[in-house]
């Protein structure tokens, strides 16, 4: 996935700290986990985004500046108008960053070809809770860029596959751990008495992974090892 720097200005978003207090979004990726855990909370995301390229060739650097912040400007305006879109940048960690007027001065970058500016954006909306329609989403998304006024030689580009993002994945800790406890029971009850199971990794944080177009997958990397009750003692390697 291409990112952006993000700037001092957007992290600090404003001098009121705003940015402390907004729950951290983070991009869904499938490089999460190497294969499907065996317990895991499936969910919508919580957003859907669509990373679009935005390249200027105007031959002065003043100039390719000038016209794409006025873009992102331009662009700002009508996801206000629209209300269900909003704009934002993805930093290297897959942190999602909102754009606004206040902050709209991100970084840019030198294009593949002479005299040329480059900079990536995310143009998302909500993924419904109930009877989402993924690609009317994602339809919805590429009209919009389509729609949005450009200024001189500034070009929107939509780039690769939609994505999806998360928002304060470690608030679904409690309802996976009931679902990891469900699991081990269910294990216990089948083996009988004359076994118990010894669980590592439950303390580990919350990791994802992507399931889908609009869905992912919620889990803890934990393992468990099925033991006779008669043994008093088992050495446990780290997950």
């Amino acid at each position: 996935m291409k990112t952006i720097k993000v700037t001092l200005g957007l992290l600090a978003m404003t001098s009121s700290g705003a940015a402390l207090s907004q729950l951290e979004e983070i991009v869904v990726t499938g490089s999460r986990v190497d294969s499907t855990p065996g317990v895991f909370l499936r969910r919508h995301a919580d957003y859907l985004l669509l990373e679009v390229a935005v390249t200027n060739d105007t031959r002065e650097e003043a100039g390719r500046e000038d016209e794409m912040y006025r873009t992102l400007r331009g662009a700002l305006t009508a996801a206000e108008r629209n209300r269900d879109v909003e704009i934002s940048v993805v930093n290297d960690d897959g942190l999602v960053y909102p754009l606004t007027p206040e902050n709209y001065r991100i970084d840019l970058s030198s294009g593949n070809r002479p005299d040329t500016s480059h900079a990536t954006i995310s143009v998302k909306t909500a993924v419904p809770s109930t009877g989402a329609n993924g690609q009317a989403l994602v339809n919805k998304l590429r009209e919009f860029v389509a729609n949005l006024p450009v200024v001189g030689r500034t070009e929107l580009e939509p780039v690769g596959d939609v994505q999806i993002s998360v928002v304060d994945p470690h608030q679904y800790r409690s309802e996976i751990i009931k679902l990891v406890a469900g699991d081990i029971s269910q294990v216990t009850s089948a083996l009988g008495i004359e076994y118990r199971v010894v669980v590592e990794g439950i303390d580990r944080p919350v990791e994802w992974f992507r399931l889908g177009l609009l869905d992912l997958g919620l889990y803890v990397p934990y393992r468990y090892t099925v033991i006779p009750q008669t043994v008093t003692s088992v050495a446990t390697d780290e997950c």
